[in-house]
């Protein structure tokens, strides 16, 4: 479920980068930025309402109530640019920019990376086609931004797996 923010939960700051936008929540967030009056960020929404994954709260902000984060976006590092945007936030900070295929699991698999990257990873994940997983991220002290994923599936463990379900694509999709 969608905690639901307001412009006032928002701000522009200045760090080492320039301006960035900043908004007013705490931990592991995805910040969801749509419009109830157009037809693919509701449908965007309802997928990404079903995401369920330990630690990681979901927060919508509604540009029909006021455009005026469109302005402030504008002036930083991080303009909203396409509706729907969906960032990933830790403690107010925008880390990422989700630009992946809108499918669950493709999303899932993305938000668990960007957790276990920038915060402590999740435990457990929820996933749609095949109930919840446990979840263990492993880095190398040498390499922390390489590390491995092992997820098990009732096949045995899977190893540095990018996409889990149907809507993986191709090896040579992948590449494009």
């Amino acid at each position: 479920m969608f905690q639901s923010l307001s412009i006032q939960d928002f701000s522009v700051v200045d760090n080492d980068n320039g301006k960035c936008l900043r908004v007013n929540t705490i931990g592991p967030t995805l910040l969801f930025i749509g419009s109830n009056s157009e037809p693919e960020s509701v449908r965007v929404k309802k997928l990404v309402s079903t995401l369920d994954i330990q630690g990681l709260t979901l927060t919508y902000y509604n540009l029909d109530s006021n455009r005026n984060l469109i302005k402030m976006s504008n002036v930083t590092n991080t303009p909203i640019r396409n509706i729907p945007t969906i960032f990933f936030t830790v403690d107010g900070k925008i880390k990422a920019i989700y630009n992946k295929p809108i499918n669950i699991n493709t999303m899932s698999i993305w938000f668990m990376e960007k957790m276990g990257k920038f915060t402590v990873a999740p435990q457990k994940i929820n996933l749609a086609q095949g109930g919840t997983h446990d979840v263990e991220f492993k880095r190398p002290r040498n390499n922390p931004n390489n590390y491995s994923m092992n997820t098990q599936t009732g096949t045995g463990n899977v190893q540095d797996i990018p996409f889990i379900g149907a809507n993986a694509p191709w090896r040579t999709d992948m590449q494009r």
